[in-house]
């Protein structure tokens, strides 16, 4: 596989690049028809054939031909369908730009919180408000509500049915992969927790404006948060998955109900 061999500025391979070495010396094994194929089949064709003609610059004079390609080598690939870690784009999700009028400080705000709920876990509960504070102390626009904004952070962290998912021995930005019904989910769990007697998963979102309750979360954050659900339940299938989105404008940590997920459970 050559590739990356071309851009804007530079619209044909470069001198000497390794693009244009293997174009030239495989030009001369290409028949027109080759050629009109496409590059797929002419490729295949030049590994079949080979070449016994002469190279000069003191290569072997003959070039052994390669093996047989197996009969999986000229199959189309079937591309399952997949699910990607994220609401697709036909879903209703209603947004505000973040680039216009008081929506610029509340996307602002919005970053300045997930940086908090980023790197406060890491570090012990008796030094997280002082850290909080020393961070949020370089954001003048928000110094009139630094103390507000830090308070609500930490009620986050504290929340008495999810401290778990931020405390010790929690994971932060967890690849998740997996089979869902036939579909493929390549995704990313913002905090995962492995409990003694349950799991439990926190997906941030920063839709705004946020949803006040759960029965306006949209479909497609339920669907989303039910694969991993299911995905995970599938790790420690003897203990329940507990599961929560943190709208992080707010910011306002949301457990989701088992029975509101059940109908998007795969």
């Amino acid at each position: 596989v050559i590739c990356g061999w071309t851009g804007r500025q530079e619209p044909k391979p470069s001198s000497g690049s390794w693009y244009e070495r293997i174009s030239t010396a495989l030009d001369p094994l290409l028949t027109d028809e080759d050629q009109s194929a496409g590059p797929i089949k002419a490729a295949i064709r030049v590994m079949e054939v080979g070449s016994s003609e002469a190279w000069t610059d003191g290569r072997p004079e003959e070039v052994p031909k390669p093996p047989t390609l197996p009969d999986w080598a000229r199959r189309p690939l079937a591309v399952p369908t997949t699910a990607a870690g994220r609401p697709s784009d036909d879903d209703d999700i209603p947004v505000i730009s973040p680039l216009t009028g008081a929506a610029a400080s509340r996307f602002r705000r919005g970053l300045i919180v997930h940086k908090l709920l980023e790197l406060l876990p890491e570090l012990p509960p008796s030094r997280r408000l002082s850290a909080a504070r020393g961070l949020i102390s370089h954001e003048r626009e928000f110094a009139a509500e630094s103390e507000a904004l830090v308070s609500e952070v930490l009620g986050v962290l504290d929340h008495p049915d999810f401290a778990a998912v931020f405390g010790p021995g929690s994971l932060a930005e967890v690849p998740l992969v997996g089979m869902v019904d036939d579909s493929v989910v390549n995704a990313r769990i913002d905090r995962l927790a492995f409990g003694e007697h349950e799991t439990l998963i926190v997906d941030f979102k920063s839709q705004r404006p946020a949803p006040a309750t759960v029965a306006k979360v949209p479909a497609a954050y339920l669907r989303q948060l039910a694969q991993y659900v299911g995905l995970v339940g599938e790790i420690r299938p003897e203990v329940p998955v507990r599961a929560a989105l943190l709208w992080t404008e707010a910011p306002n940590l949301m457990p989701i109900p088992a029975e509101r997920l059940a109908p998007y459970l795969p």
